[in-house]
């Protein structure tokens, strides 16, 4: 993200790291910074917080999928199977 901000023309100031991107967004809505959330977000409706698309570059970001090494729930086995499919 930083790269991203930097190739815009400016280097993001980081002044307060957040657990989670609830409280990111409320920090945003208190008037304490700005933030490159998910689209998804928006579905919190916090007042105070407004949301704009970002245009060209697309950001991407690596996610990993993380569960137990001995998944022997059925509903475990068919999620990592749907998650593999829309990974390739």
């Amino acid at each position: 993200m930083r790269a991203a901000c930097e190739q815009a023309g400016f280097t993001p100031r980081v002044r307060q790291i957040v657990p989670d991107s609830a409280t990111l967004v409320a920090l945003v809505a208190a008037d304490l910074g700005i933030a490159i959330v998910p689209e998804s977000l928006r579905q919190l409706g916090v007042n105070g917080a407004t949301f704009r698309p970002l245009r060209s570059p697309r950001m991407t970001v690596p996610l990993a999928l993380a569960y137990p090494e001995s998944a022997d729930n059925p509903l475990v086995r068919r999620f990592l199977e749907t998650a593999h499919a829309v990974a390739a």
